[in-house]
Parts: structure tokens; sequence; C-alpha cells
């Protein structure tokens, strides 16, 4: 059986900051590249929210909030944990650490090195908002 993500169609409203008329909805590619580490921590029972920035073309509002943020939803907290990502592989650390796994592959001028997720701690600490974030 195949898969596939399904983007909602975009909505135009106004730019609170111009007015003028700009789409909101999900982002095409980018987005697809959150998704699948995503949906690989829901499948390990954690209530986590993508939230995404939304900003205007024509007069950049909202770009100074342009980071994807991720609200993890603890059963024994009244609100969710928000914390701000750097990229698309934040969320595949988190899904590697939720597997078990104890090895990433750091990505650094196109080639890629297997690393030990242990040197993670500190950025995973920061990621499910189980310390203060400095």
């Amino acid at each position: 059986m195949c898969y596939a993500i399904h983007f909602p169609e975009k909505v135009e409203m106004p730019c609170p900051e111009c007015t003028r008329a700009m789409e909101v909805g999900e982002r095409d590619k980018i987005l697809s590249e959150y998704n699948v580490p995503l949906k690989r921590i829901q499948d390990q029972e954690v209530d986590a929210t993508l939230i995404i920035p939304e900003h205007c073309p024509e007069c950049g509002f909202g770009l100074k909030e342009a980071k994807f943020q991720l609200d993890i939803k603890y059963p024994d907290l009244p609100d969710p944990v928000r914390v701000e990502l750097e990229s698309h592989r934040d969320l595949e650390l988190m899904a590697l650490f939720l597997t078990g796994k104890d090895r990433y592959t750091e990505r650094k001028g196109g080639n890629g090195q297997d690393m030990p997720l242990k040197d993670k701690v500190d950025r995973l600490q920061e990621l499910f908002g189980v310390v203060e974030v400095k």
C-alpha cells in the first residue's frame, strides 16, 4: 500500500500588515521534509503538532517568526511545550531517539558522516522541552 502526503488547498486572506492578499496554507516541498519525521514521532504516541509560519511575499510580514515550531502535549502538563526547530533535521533526531537508534548522519558539504546520537543529548533535551533554553 502506498501513502502520499495530501496538502490542503491554500486560502487567501488579507495580510495584517499591508492588507494585500496573501496565500496561507502548508508549504509543499519544505513541509514534506518536516512531515515525514513528524509522522515517525507521532507513530511513537507523542502528541506533537507542527506550527507553520505564514508570511506575506509583498511586505515580508511574519518573516521574523519564519522558523517552524513544534508543540508537544505532555499528559501531566496543562499546556503544550513549544520549541523552535532549526530545520527538519531536529525532527529526524527526535524520531531516531524515540525509535531507540544510537546513531545519526551528520551532513556537511554534501557528505554524510555517521555520528553517535549521544552527542546530541543537549539538543534533544531542548527539543523535548525538558530543560530550560539558555
